[in-house]
């Protein structure tokens, strides 16, 4: 198990394979989204159709949880959706690219962001905003160069020290 920015994060072994497992999102409610993804002999595997994501309950974190327990999580747990994709950055990191969509607010008004939203899924937490681009279009080189504008417009966003 290791912590990263506040953030756990587990390996976990099945029957079948190896799982990272981390938690990726928890709301103001305290619920929370756990990440396995499919790990090969070494490393993530290239693809992502093996990955899966879960609920955490208010209170249960990843390193409270035995590894039974997050075996059962991981039973019950569903796959990715036609709008997320995983991929590996230049520099190794690992991160989950999730499409939205506008909010309909009441009278029927679309507010809020739409584009991507990228979460690392290793190493410190972060969570990155593009304006546009959906994730199930898009290959890992794709969003890699997406993820490098936006941190890029982030950067010049931000006033000197």
């Amino acid at each position: 198990m290791s912590s990263a920015g506040g953030r756990e994060t587990r390996r976990v072994e099945t029957r079948d394979r190896a799982w990272l497992v981390s938690e990726a999102w928890r709301g103001q409610s305290g619920w929370g989204v756990a990440y396995f993804v499919a790990l090969g002999s070494e490393a993530a595997l290239e693809d992502d159709r093996h990955d899966r994501r879960a609920l955490l309950e208010p209170g249960a974190g990843i390193a409270d949880l035995e590894d039974a327990d997050l075996g059962r999580r991981l039973e019950d747990a569903a796959g990715l959706t036609s709008t997320e994709r995983r991929f590996r950055a230049p520099g190794g990191r690992l991160w989950l690219a999730q499409s939205r969509g506008p909010v309909w607010a009441e009278g029927g008004v679309a507010a809020g962001l739409t584009g991507l939203l990228f979460t690392s899924l290793e190493g410190p937490l972060e969570r990155i905003e593009a304006p546009d681009g959906r994730a199930g279009d898009l290959d890992g080189e794709a969003l890699a160069s997406r993820l490098r504008t936006a941190r890029a417009a982030l950067d010049r966003e931000e006033p000197d020290a």
